[in-house]
């Protein structure tokens, strides 16, 4: 059962689901980690489809990395 699901199962209010810098890949920002978000795009439509809306945090630093 996908997360919306259960909010709406418990009648339980989220119009927002943040994701912190664990998102990542490898704290690379702009890159979802793939074993944790391996269908992101699917993820971010159910999200739109119930009306919640998704906010990434990045915080102040950037990934010193090549071909990054």
């Amino acid at each position: 059962m996908i997360l919306s699901q259960l909010f709406k199962e418990y009648n339980l209010p989220c119009d927002n689901i943040w994701l912190d810098i664990y998102f990542s890949d490898n704290c690379k920002y702009f890159h979802f980690d793939p074993q944790r978000f391996h269908n992101h795009e699917n993820m971010i439509e159910i999200l739109r489809k119930h009306h919640r809306n998704l906010t990434v945090i990045i915080d102040c630093h950037l990934k010193v990395e090549e071909n990054y």
